[in-house]
């Protein structure tokens, strides 16, 4: 999964760049973006452990929290 992450912030990052190549900037789009950006890098890890918690909540359900018994 981080690894889907880490590929969408570097596409979403090589965009940025050819936008601003081309004069193509939205001040408040580019502001949210970089930002959102930003955010994304530096909370990849946790978003990465919530999202492997997640996927693994069904097991923790049908136990709920026991060792099979």
């Amino acid at each position: 999964m981080e690894g889907i992450l880490t590929g969408l912030i570097s596409s979403h990052k090589a965009l940025q760049t050819d936008y601003h190549a081309v004069g193509f900037i939205n001040p408040e789009i580019w502001g949210n973006s970089c930002r959102a950006l930003d955010a994304a890098e530096k909370n990849l890890p946790e978003m990465t452990r919530i999202l492997r918690a997640g996927a693994n909540i069904e097991d923790w359900q049908k136990h709920q929290g026991r060792a099979d018994q």
